[in-house]
């Protein structure tokens, strides 16, 4: 049992799960230059926070508040610079704060990501990727990456209208337009195969692998009691032993 924790902590080393990574914020270069380092992916118009109408409910945001991110270039580079910003998982987009406090829209196509440090500091990677189809890719949390597998979370908001009705005493639905969060969906991908959607199980992330895999896999998780159902520290320790035998 000892044996096999050491060998999964160096096995993380040369892999990147982000799920307890920590960035340190500079106090003095948390600004985004329009004329320098994004100016290409910046959008004019000023994002509105709850879409055309002020009274719609919550927002198309992941979360309402602003954190600090580098932002990931869709050549991959990580700007070195710590930038306010939000994802707006309605619009499939990720937003952020210039220098002079505008709120703008980022272009999908300019920007792969962002690596934004979270209310607990710890690092959290959105990326984008083709899970739903080849031609429109969607931001997605990354759980676990590595070239031979990828673990990722889909948050998805919807717009539903408003759909109050009253009979009588009783009533339903809400009289305003609002933002829902939908239940996130997951996705892995091994090797050149395309992405699979799974259930967060134990059973379902193993039937992803071949039957020789399989075995091996199970095995490990009775030895090292990975519950049935997956969490971001299980899935962290399994993907790094099955990165390891593949």
């Amino acid at each position: 049992m000892q044996l096999n924790c050491i060998i999964i902590f160096l096995l993380c080393i040369s892999t990147n799960s982000y799920s307890q990574s920590t960035i340190t914020p500079s106090s003095s270069d948390n600004s985004l230059s329009i004329k320098g380092d994004l100016s290409d992916a910046l959008n004019d118009r000023v994002l509105l926070e709850s879409g055309n109408n002020s009274e719609n409910q919550g927002s198309p945001y992941l979360y309402d508040d602003w954190f600090l991110a580098h932002i990931i270039t869709a050549d991959s580079n990580v700007i070195n610079k710590l930038v306010p910003t939000k994802i707006d998982i309605f619009r499939n987009q990720i937003c952020a704060k210039n220098d002079a406090g505008k709120e703008l829209a980022l272009k999908s196509s300019k920007v792969l990501g962002i690596e934004m440090l979270d209310d607990k500091g710890f690092k959290r990677v959105f990326k984008r990727y083709f899970v739903k189809q080849k031609y429109l890719p969607y931001y997605c949390e990354v759980l676990y990456e590595s070239p031979k597998i990828i673990f990722l979370t889909h948050h998805v908001k919807v717009f539903k209208r408003a759909d109050y009705v009253q009979r009588g005493v009783v009533s339903s639905g809400s009289p305003f337009d609002r933002f829902e969060l939908e239940d996130d969906t997951y996705y892995v991908k091994l090797g050149g195969k395309e992405f699979q959607k799974i259930e967060l199980t134990r059973k379902n992330f193993i039937e992803q692998f071949s039957p020789s895999n399989q075995t091996i896999l199970q095995e490990f998780c009775k030895k090292n009691n990975i519950g049935k159902r997956l969490d971001n520290s299980s899935i962290t320790i399994l993907c790094t032993y099955a990165n390891s035998i593949l």
